[in-house]
């Protein structure tokens, strides 16, 4: 399927007023309650639709330990469902998919995007817990408290 009747799938799954409008960039901005605003965008040159939607913040504490994690859940693809978790210049931590066009339909376009979706709420809370973690690591570090992150079997990070 195209872009365009992909996103036509979603507008009548989710019951737009319409379809979505893309900006002067070709970008489709979703607001959603749980995570702020999820992006969709055709990439012509690769025939296939880019989703992503920013996750969190580096913490200025504990930022090493948060970015072997996150360079953990990336291996393999293992903890981001064949996504990638990035780190812009400015600190934001994001979420990204790559969706092939030519091989999507629209069931497997909805689940993979309700997928992705709820990959964004789990790492945005994550992410959220590590820096709430970092910034009681110096209160806690007189208690002992190690702040380390590890990546388990199903892909998630304890602090």
């Amino acid at each position: 399927m195209g872009f365009k009747e992909l996103i036509k799938v979603l507008s009548d799954e989710v019951g737009f007023d319409g379809e979505p409008a893309a900006d002067e960039d070709g970008v489709i901005r979703l607001p959603l309650s749980q995570i702020g605003a999820l992006a969709l965008m055709e990439v012509a040159e690769t025939r296939s639709l880019l989703m992503w939607c920013r996750v969190g913040e580096l913490p200025e504490r504990n930022a090493e330990r948060l970015k072997d994690a996150l360079l953990r859940a990336n291996f393999m693809g293992q903890a981001v469902d064949g996504g990638t978790l990035s780190l812009s210049e400015d600190g934001g931590i994001y979420l990204h998919r790559y969706l092939p066009l030519d091989l999507t339909d629209a069931d497997r376009f909805m689940e993979t995007l309700t997928a992705f979706v709820e990959l964004v709420v789990n790492w945005t809370r994550l992410v959220a817990e590590s820096a709430f973690a970092s910034e009681n690591a110096a209160n806690a570090e007189t208690e002992g408290a190690a702040g380390a992150f590890e990546l388990n079997r199903e892909g998630i990070i304890r602090g």
